[in-house]
Protein backbone atom coordinates (compact mmCIF):
# COMPACT_ATOMS: atom_id res chain seq x y z
CA UNK A 1 0.00 0.00 0.00
CA UNK A 2 1.24 3.50 -0.81
CA UNK A 3 2.10 5.70 2.15
CA UNK A 4 -0.80 7.87 3.25
CA UNK A 5 0.12 11.48 4.00
CA UNK A 6 -1.22 14.65 5.52
CA UNK A 7 -0.04 17.63 3.51
CA UNK A 8 -0.98 21.26 3.02
CA UNK A 9 -3.22 22.49 1.56
CA UNK A 10 -6.02 19.95 1.50
CA UNK A 11 -8.10 17.64 3.63
CA UNK A 12 -7.65 13.94 4.23
CA UNK A 13 -10.35 11.62 5.52
CA UNK A 14 -8.44 9.64 8.17
CA UNK A 15 -11.26 7.52 9.62
CA UNK A 16 -14.77 6.51 8.51
CA UNK A 17 -16.72 3.99 10.56
CA UNK A 18 -20.28 2.67 10.72
CA UNK A 19 -22.25 1.53 13.78
CA UNK A 20 -20.75 -1.01 16.18
CA UNK A 21 -17.22 -0.51 14.88
CA UNK A 22 -14.40 0.82 17.04
CA UNK A 23 -10.65 0.66 16.78
CA UNK A 24 -7.74 2.37 15.05
CA UNK A 25 -7.51 3.98 11.66
CA UNK A 26 -4.42 3.85 9.47
CA UNK A 27 -1.21 5.72 10.22
CA UNK A 28 -0.68 8.93 8.22
CA UNK A 29 2.69 10.54 7.67
CA UNK A 30 2.69 14.27 8.44
CA UNK A 31 4.81 16.05 5.83
CA UNK A 32 7.65 17.95 7.61
CA UNK A 33 6.57 21.44 6.49
CA UNK A 34 3.15 21.00 8.17
CA UNK A 35 3.09 23.01 11.42
CA UNK A 36 -0.53 22.36 12.40
CA UNK A 37 -3.05 19.60 11.78
CA UNK A 38 -6.70 20.54 12.27
CA UNK A 39 -9.24 17.78 12.93
CA UNK A 40 -12.99 17.73 12.30
CA UNK A 41 -14.74 14.87 14.12
CA UNK A 42 -18.32 14.23 12.92
CA UNK A 43 -20.86 11.75 14.27
CA UNK A 44 -24.35 11.40 12.81
CA UNK A 45 -27.23 9.21 13.97
CA UNK A 46 -29.46 7.38 11.53
CA UNK A 47 -32.62 8.91 13.03
CA UNK A 48 -33.48 12.44 14.08
CA UNK A 49 -33.74 11.87 17.84
CA UNK A 50 -30.59 9.77 18.22
CA UNK A 51 -28.42 10.48 21.27
CA UNK A 52 -24.75 10.02 20.47
CA UNK A 53 -21.75 9.33 22.71
CA UNK A 54 -18.20 8.63 21.60
CA UNK A 55 -14.55 9.10 22.46
CA UNK A 56 -11.78 9.27 19.90
CA UNK A 57 -8.09 9.85 20.50
CA UNK A 58 -5.46 11.13 18.09
CA UNK A 59 -2.29 9.10 18.54
CA UNK A 60 1.28 9.92 17.53
CA UNK A 61 4.02 7.52 16.49
CA UNK A 62 7.70 7.80 15.63
CA UNK A 63 7.64 4.79 13.29
CA UNK A 64 4.05 4.48 11.99
CA UNK A 65 3.73 1.09 13.68
CA UNK A 66 3.48 1.60 17.43
CA UNK A 67 1.52 4.36 19.18
CA UNK A 68 3.88 6.49 21.25
CA UNK A 69 1.51 9.06 22.75
CA UNK A 70 -2.06 10.29 22.88
CA UNK A 71 -1.92 13.78 21.36
CA UNK A 72 -5.61 14.73 21.74
CA UNK A 73 -8.88 13.33 23.05
CA UNK A 74 -12.13 14.22 21.27
CA UNK A 75 -15.46 13.56 23.01
CA UNK A 76 -18.93 13.77 21.47
CA UNK A 77 -22.14 13.68 23.48
CA UNK A 78 -25.57 14.91 22.44
CA UNK A 79 -28.39 14.66 19.93
CA UNK A 80 -27.55 14.00 16.28
CA UNK A 81 -25.67 15.44 14.46
CA UNK A 82 -22.59 16.27 16.53
CA UNK A 83 -19.26 17.74 15.49
CA UNK A 84 -16.09 18.87 17.27
CA UNK A 85 -12.87 20.45 16.05
CA UNK A 86 -9.34 20.41 17.44
CA UNK A 87 -5.91 21.48 16.28
CA UNK A 88 -2.46 20.09 17.00
CA UNK A 89 0.62 22.26 16.61
CA UNK A 90 3.66 21.89 18.87
CA UNK A 91 2.20 18.61 20.18
CA UNK A 92 3.07 17.03 16.81
CA UNK A 93 6.80 17.58 17.26
CA UNK A 94 8.54 14.27 17.60
CA UNK A 95 5.64 12.32 16.07
CA UNK A 96 5.81 12.22 12.26
CA UNK A 97 2.86 9.77 12.10
CA UNK A 98 -0.68 10.23 13.42
CA UNK A 99 -3.87 8.20 13.42
CA UNK A 100 -7.37 8.38 14.86
CA UNK A 101 -8.45 5.65 17.31
CA UNK A 102 -12.16 5.33 18.11
CA UNK A 103 -12.27 4.02 21.69
CA UNK A 104 -16.01 4.04 22.40
CA UNK A 105 -19.15 4.85 20.46
CA UNK A 106 -22.86 4.36 21.11
CA UNK A 107 -26.23 5.67 20.02
CA UNK A 108 -29.65 5.43 21.62
CA UNK A 109 -33.06 6.22 20.19
CA UNK A 110 -36.64 5.05 20.68
CA UNK A 111 -36.88 4.16 16.98
CA UNK A 112 -33.65 2.17 16.93
CA UNK A 113 -30.82 3.00 14.64
CA UNK A 114 -27.12 3.44 14.37
CA UNK A 115 -24.54 6.07 13.60
CA UNK A 116 -21.69 6.94 11.29
CA UNK A 117 -18.38 8.57 12.15
CA UNK A 118 -16.06 10.58 9.95
CA UNK A 119 -12.77 12.24 10.96
CA UNK A 120 -11.03 14.66 8.62
CA UNK A 121 -7.52 16.05 9.04
CA UNK A 122 -6.18 19.13 7.28
CA UNK A 123 -2.54 20.14 7.35
CA UNK A 124 -1.48 23.78 7.49
CA UNK A 125 1.94 25.31 7.32
CA UNK A 126 3.53 28.67 8.01
CA UNK A 127 5.37 30.19 5.11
Amino acid sequence: MAQQIINSPGQTNILTLAATTTGPGNWYYVVPHVDLVAFQYNMTGTSAATTLNSTCVIEGSVDGITAGATLATLVISGTTPQSISAGLGTTLRGYPYIRAMLNTASSTTAAGGGYSINIIAAGKFNS
